[in-house]
């Protein structure tokens, strides 16, 4: 492979004047300073003294603080639709030992590549079926992630701003509530952090002589990224690398990127053809409807472009109730603060920025997609942090770790368990257990049931399909039909045919949980949706005149 800086760098003069300003206000004015292994103005505290203390306490912070936010009383109910249906695809794989078609409700699911799959899989194998084992899996992914950005970063942003921005990762709760719940995005972020990891520390240390078994590393994890999520995994990694050198005025190792491209391409090869070969819609509905068109003519999840701003400030409090000193920091000229802000630093808010940036041009948008960006962006608030007076920030973390610990596992854990399709227990499922007991649901799928039951032949039929869902019924003596919509009874009720005849049996019409004051009960009924989340009713469908022997008899 080739070196990483294959020519010369390139100076000012080689550059129309344009981009020598860019260069000049990026890296003079914006971040001229040094790394800390060779910045004399590092924090006082991060001596040579000093450091060994830190990084014990940091080794402890770390492996602990995370596990305690991320790994308690995650087997809370499934929300629907995402987490349930995420859970019932692996177990649906693993009853049927398909590992390279996603199966959902028996038919071939199309819309991810499968790594979240084959992980969940490993875990049911080892912890059972439920959704704590499922959830176990974004909850590892994140406390790794974690844990390698600390262990990556420490030399270059100093002990003390490595740990600070870490415990920022640990407290931010678009890291930790919205990562640990079971989506893709917890995976790919913990991919793509490995591989910009492995990326800066092939590049950091000599640039002229760049260590090629990071490299090697990072294609190694740009390639998972590809099975958790597709061609997202290289869009999100090799940007940032090009950046970095274009704006440091750096010959860019176009070489050894296309090697590094075609090694992660490689990874996920086999998986593709093989899903080609058996299912050929697979390149239509995975490639064009759900990578291409959901980014530029998006048929669902469309948002403004400024939507990303209020999931940042939210999701990285506390940090972001200080972002006045900390634009004050990252663009003042203050000796002190210019002489904290090096290339480390510079990387890292590139590889954070360019990830909300892209998804931002994407008119399909979930707040959960810039998950991959945290990690780079909290950890280049470190230097930052290590500025503030130590009082200050544990008063306010603190605080906030204790808000944290109450958000995760008591206000989620119930306010699943009050919106759960499955609150009316064991009575609803034994309704639903028998196999021989036919279940439709219509509009929209419940896979919180399926995954419960064990059932993989729930049908499912969607409002402009009502005359097959009509037809369906009549082939059958009696149907239970799951309504997913609050109006679908009544919809029912007035569509159904005289020969069919609707039987209510369950109301999921929430009801206010004691916990909840008195003088707020109605109102939160209302914002919650008034009924559980993904199932509102479940009624029986009988034909008046059953047939002889006839099927759900």
């Amino acid at each position: 492979m080739d070196t990483i800086l294959e020519k010369p760098p390139l100076t000012p003069s080689h550059s129309p004047k344009l981009l020598q300003w860019v260069r000049g206000l990026w890296s003079v004015v914006l971040f001229p300073g040094q790394d800390a292994r060779t910045n004399p103005h590092t924090s006082p505290t991060d001596s040579v003294v000093t450091r060994p203390l830190i990084g014990i306490w940091g080794w402890l912070i770390v492996l602990f603080l995370p596990a305690l936010i991320l790994y308690p009383t995650i087997g809370f109910d499934l929300l629907e639709p995402d987490e349930s249906r995420y859970a019932e695809i692996p177990r649906e794989m693993l009853s049927k030992g398909e590992w390279v078609v996603p199966l959902l409700d028996g038919e071939p699911y199309l819309d991810k590549p499968p790594l979240l799959y084959w992980l969940i899989m490993i875990s049911y194998k080892i912890f059972g079926i439920s959704p704590a084992s499922a959830r176990l899996v974004p909850a590892l992914c994140l406390h790794g992630l974690v844990v390698g950005f600390w262990a990556a970063l420490g030399k270059a942003l100093g002990t003390r701003a490595a740990l600070l921005g870490a415990m920022l990762l640990i407290v931010a709760p678009g890291f930790t509530i919205m990562g640990r719940l079971l989506t893709i995005d917890a995976v790919l972020a913990a991919c793509i952090g490995g591989a910009v990891i492995c990326a800066w520390q092939s590049l950091w240390e000599n640039p002229n002589s760049p260590r090629i078994g990071w490299w090697l590393a990072s294609a190694f994890f740009t390639g998972l990224a590809i099975l958790a999520k597709g061609p997202i995994g290289l869009i999100l990694v090799i940007p940032p690398v090009v950046l970095y050198r274009f704006l440091r005025a750096e010959s860019i190792p176009w070489k050894s990127l296309v090697v590094h491209g075609t090694l992660a391409l490689a990874m996920g090869i086999p998986w593709y053809a093989l899903m080609i070969g058996r299912v050929p819609d697979f390149v239509r509905h995975f490639f064009w409807e759900h990578n291409i068109l959901r980014f530029v003519q998006p048929f669902d999840h469309q948002r403004g472009v400024w939507f990303y701003i209020p999931v940042l400030g939210l999701g990285l409090l506390p940090g972001s109730l200080f972002a006045w000193s900390w634009l004050k920091f990252q663009f003042g000229d203050a000796s002190g603060s210019r002489a904290l802000r090096g290339p480390t630093q510079s990387f890292l808010l590139l590889s954070g920025g360019w990830c909300v940036f892209f998804f931002t041009l994407s008119g399909c948008k979930l707040p959960t997609y810039i998950l991959p960006a945290f990690a780079p962006l909290c950890m280049a608030m470190g230097p930052w942090l290590a500025t503030l007076q130590i009082r200050k920030i544990a008063a306010t973390g603190g605080i906030w770790i204790c808000a944290l610990l109450a958000g995760t596992h008591l206000i989620l854990p119930m306010w699943a368990a009050w919106r759960s399709p499955l609150a009316p227990g064991e009575n609803l499922l034994a309704l639903l257990r028998d196999p021989k007991t036919p279940i439709v649901c219509y509009p929209r799928e419940c896979h919180s049931v399926a995954f419960a039951l064990g059932r993989d032949d729930l049908r499912n039929f969607r409002s402009k399909e009502f005359d097959a869902f009509r037809a369906d019924l009549f082939t059958r003596d009696r149907t239970v039909v799951l309504c997913t919509h609050r109006h679908s009874l009544e919809g029912l009720r007035q569509l159904l045919p005289p020969e069919l005849e609707l039987n209510p049996i369950y109301d999921l019409e929430l009801q206010a949980p004691p916990w909840i004051p008195k003088g707020l009960r109605s109102t939160a009924v209302k914002l919650a949706g008034e009924t559980a989340l993904g199932l509102c009713d479940v009624a029986e469908v009988r034909r008046k005149t059953p047939t002889p022997g006839g099927k759900g008899s």
